[in-house]
């Protein structure tokens, strides 16, 4: 979980009972907490790179596979989340660079290798231009899926990684996608909606004026 306080964002634990909170990061801005396969650690995003850290808090070390030079992650909020592939070796995000001198925005899917004890070429490939901020890695591994924003609506799209074409999972009409997860066996998708409104009020002054 996250806590915000004032301008720092760090990262919790708790029991599911809601039991035994406990602070395991003091950073200044550290997210998207991902669990690893055996759940002895965990994940996170800072601005100095992807961490691990043990589940009951610690030491953190750095991943120390490569990624994009002072690369900015996901278009929107600065980063998208983390997910960790189901062989445990793969971290994906998305990162978007931008061009120092035509201000061209890219994005890119990286795959972080966070078994390799050194640095290593982090692999990356090419998403739709309207990629969002959500992505995840199919549980069988030859996919990845991610949100894509067409006239203001959020719908999921599945990239496989051979290369063969990508095709729409959800065909909503309305409403913004605020995240998504497989079922542990990787039939069933579960899809958080959010939508953006408010209401208009006109305020009139109707006390009467003197000439």
């Amino acid at each position: 979980m996250f806590n915000r306080l004032k301008t720092t964002t760090n990262i919790w634990r708790l029991d599911a009972d809601g039991s035994r909170t406990k602070q395991l990061t003091d950073g200044k801005d550290d997210e998207w907490p991902v669990c690893s396969m055996d759940r002895n650690s965990f994940y996170y995003w800072t601005e100095a790179g992807i961490m691990k850290m043990p589940i009951e808090g610690g030491s953190a070390e750095v991943i120390k596979a490569n990624v994009v030079p002072d690369a900015k992650v996901s278009a929107d909020a600065g980063h998208s989340n983390l997910n960790l592939s189901s062989d445990g070796r793969w971290l994906t995000e998305i990162e978007t660079t931008t061009d120092a001198a035509t201000r061209k925005v890219a994005h890119k899917i990286a795959f972080i290798d966070v078994v390799a004890k050194s640095g290593t070429p982090t692999k990356y490939i090419d998403p739709r231009a309207d990629i969002g901020d959500f992505i995840a890695i199919t549980p069988d591994g030859r996919a990845v899926v991610y949100n894509i924003r067409e006239s203001g609506v959020d719908n999921i799209w599945m990239q496989p990684l051979d290369g063969s074409p990508g095709r729409r999972l959800t065909n909503f009409t309305s409403d913004r996608s605020s995240g998504f997860s497989f079922s542990p066996d990787g039939k069933s998708l579960a899809v958080i909606r959010s939508r953006e409104g408010g209401d208009v009020f006109l305020l009139r002054d109707t006390r009467a004026t003197s000439q």
